[in-house]
């Protein structure tokens, strides 16, 4: 009989334990994959350059040289685009 509970609370700790691992991996996947840096389309760039520099900045919260990259065509971080 205490074998039997033993056996179930070690099978109970195992599954916790491959859930576990299942969601670590799942996480190291998530923070190691690439990120893809985008160039806006021209359209928008267009729309944006009539604005200054400095208003973009103040409005988009964002510094100077994402801002340049942005009007300029270059690929843009995706965590600075937001």
């Amino acid at each position: 009989m205490q074998l039997a509970k033993t056996s179930v609370k070690v099978r109970q700790i195992l599954s916790a334990v491959r859930l576990h691992t299942s969601y670590l991996d799942a996480l190291i996947f998530f923070w190691n994959r690439p990120v893809v840096s985008r160039a806006a389309d021209p359209g928008t760039i267009v729309r944006a350059r009539r604005f200054g520099l400095r208003k973009l900045m103040r409005e988009s919260g964002k510094s100077q040289h994402p801002v340049q990259r942005f009007l300029d065509g270059e690929p843009v971080h995706p965590a600075t685009r937001g």
